[in-house]
């Protein structure tokens, strides 16, 4: 061990350092301090106490150091006096003075070589001067900007960027497919200059289309909702798998000026946990801006509980900004109370023909070895389909396949009970319980026959097309047409339907009589085992019953604008007295909104009169159909 009186040896600079070759072009001696050098190329210093010398090589081989110096290298610059017949090369940027004439003359060197003659005669007079250099000056700047190319995105190629995250976008490809893509066009098109230049990793094409392409469609759209002065704000909420959260998706409905048509536009999304009407309202004005707020006239939502203590807490929050004006109600989304009164009548049969449903396609459902077995019993290979627990009313080819493969799953039973390869699952029980009940076929029936009913509202609706004004009169349709299987004629004739008592025993008609429907009636009688007393216990009234009630008491039938709006509607229209007291209904409501004045009610209703009563305008009544042209169009 060293004493304690020991002097520690220290490595101070030396001044030889700066003589020799390797180090007199940058390194000098610090001012402050003689055990450290400086650096006059990278403007910095550095200690020599304990390296010395090794200290001078180390900052030599930095990454800054070699990285500067290259740069230096890179550029070589000639100035020469048109005076002063003398020439010298240093390191500077390449700068070309436009003028020839001026004292003092900078052109860049390309090489030594380039300038051999003005180097080395010193009596090089300035017309020599500016012909050699502006020579090498043309090529020098054409090498570099053939360099630069490659380093610079054209307008082309950033399109082709644009173009290519855009179709990602609208084939849902994932972010690595859209990086192996473009590796994948180089390889394929090795000529094109576009593609070369192409440069789309996954987190680039991310960016693109988060900060790049969204922003620009979400600040078009607020340009387009400026410039109208109503909306209608649609939401729903619905689970996201990936983030396991709940996804509230916000969509703005307005008249599109630049259009000529009511356009309906995604806005944005915003995720939640489990949330309270407090909790939607919070995030629905975060999303919505103030602006947009104020220009609300509807809000088009589906039917849960929380959803309408969030419109009553909104419609209150609202009643103190907007000068007393109220947002119309249409009650719920027509197709969720479909869905939703569908589902509610089939649970009330108590039939579990649903629990049948996925039962019968799970137990299937990735195990080759039943699949097999079904196979080799029943000589069929139509397996059952997959039962949607969302869409109630799409699962009408669900109900088909089953009914259709229903032999060959007896079959397919018999044979796995014979061989003793008895599935042990749930499923499996399930089915082999349900294939017991006489009455299967016609219940699979029934629930086809009635899903049929409703499939042509729900295909007919689910659409981003103006059909509000239609809405009365298809869903009033609807719901006659389920009453006509179970109350009687001489009630559906004489009493309004909405004021039909469809629990009171006097206004329905007997087990009997009530219409199943033809296909179910067939396979009824096909049942030569099931006794009458049977058929009568085949509870279809309750679900009828259910269904009716759920659909006239959360469904837009029950709001009085939805009559009164179906002024618009052409068939409506053409009706004269009729259509008057429906618009006249509907120009009340939207005074007592404050949604409009009275004067301009007066000049809405004075035009409408005047246009039905046009002899070419009932015409073109007369020959609308919905299904071939908008409303807004027409």
């Amino acid at each position: 061990m060293p004493n304690a009186n020991t002097k520690i040896k220290r490595c101070s600079f030396n001044k030889k350092w700066t003589e020799e070759a390797t180090f007199s072009s940058w390194v000098k001696e610090s001012s402050n301090d003689k055990f450290a050098a400086s650096c006059s190329l990278c403007n910095s210093t550095f200690s020599l106490s304990n390296m010395g010398r090794a200290a001078l090589h180390s900052h030599m081989n930095s990454k800054k150091h070699q990285d500067i110096i290259k740069y230096k290298n890179s550029i070589s610059i000639s100035f020469v006096d048109g005076n002063v017949t003398k020439a010298r090369k240093i390191d500077a940027s390449a700068v070309t003075l436009s003028n020839p004439h001026s004292k003092r003359i900078l052109q860049p060197v390309s090489s030594v070589s380039s300038h051999e003659n003005c180097l080395l005669f010193e009596s090089c007079t300035n017309v020599c001067m500016e012909h050699c250099c502006t020579k090498t000056s043309a090529v020098t700047q054409q090498g570099k900007l053939t360099k630069m190319k490659n380093f610079v995105l054209t307008d082309e190629t950033s399109k082709a960027e644009i173009m290519w995250c855009l179709n990602a976008v609208m084939c849902h490809n994932s972010l690595r497919d859209v990086e192996s893509s473009v590796s994948l066009m180089k390889t394929i098109f090795p000529d094109s200059d576009i593609v070369k230049r192409m440069k789309l990793c996954k987190d680039k094409a991310s960016y693109t289309i988060t900060y790049g392409i969204t922003k620009r469609f979400q600040k078009e759209l607020y340009l387009l909702i400026q410039k109208s002065n109503e909306l209608v704000i649609l939401f729903n909420e619905s689970l996201n798998k990936i983030c396991q959260k709940e996804q509230m998706d916000i969509v703005v409905r307005f008249w599109d000026d630049e259009k000529n048509e009511t356009s309906t536009r995604y806005m944005t999304s915003i995720f939640l946990g489990h949330t309270t009407a407090i909790d939607l309202l919070e995030a629905f004005k975060s999303c919505v801006l103030p602006d947009m707020l104020k220009k609300m006239t509807q809000i088009s939502m589906d039917g849960p509980n929380v959803n309408f203590k969030f419109l009553r807490d909104l419609k209150l929050d609202l009643s103190f900004d907007l000068e007393n004006k109220k947002l119309l109600d249409l009650g719920s989304c027509g197709l969720h109370t479909m869905h939703c009164a569908f589902k509610a009548g089939i649970n009330a049969t108590k039939w579990n023909i649903i629990e049948f449903f996925r039962a019968l396609h799970n137990l299937f459902k990735n195990v080759s070895a039943r699949k097999a077995d079904y196979i080799g019993g029943s000589g069929s290979a139509d397996f059952p389909l997959k039962f949607c627990g969302i869409r109630w009313l799409e699962n009408i080819a669900v109900a088909e396949r089953a009914r259709v493969i229903l032999l060959n799953v007896r079959k397919y039973v018999m044979k796995v009970t014979k061989e003793k390869k008895i599935p042990k699952c749930a499923s499996f029980k399930t089915v082999s319980t349900a294939l017991g009940d006489t009455l299967l076929v016609p219940k699979l029936t029934f629930f086809q026959s009635l899903a049929s009913d409703v499939q042509l509202f729900m295909s007919e609706f689910q659409s981003d097309h103006p059909l509000t004004p239609f809405l009365h009169n298809a869903i009033y349709a609807l719901v006659r047409s389920l009453m006509e299987r179970f109350v009687k004629d001489d009630v559906l004739k004489e009493t309004d339907l909405y004021k039909i008592d469809i629990t009171k025993k006097d206004n329905l008609v007997t087990m009997k009589y009530i219409k199943v429907g033809y296909a179910t009636e067939a396979a009824l009688k096909h049942k030569k085992s099931v006794s009458d007393l049977q058929i009568l216990q085949f509870k279809v009234r309750i679900c009828l019953q259910i269904f009716v009630d759920k659909i006239m008491v959360r469904s837009p039938l029950k709001f009085p604008l939805t009559k009164s709006v179906s002024c618009m509607d052409p068939a409506i229209a053409s009706r004269g007295e009729i259509a008057y007291k429906r618009l006249s209904s509907a120009l009340q409501i939207y005074v007592e909104n404050n949604l409009i004045s009275g004067i301009t009610t007066d000049k809405i209703d004075r035009k409408y009169k005047h246009l039905i009563r046009i002899p070419v305008v009932q015409e073109k009544f007369q020959t609308f159909k919905r299904s071939e042209i908008r409303l807004d169009h027409f």
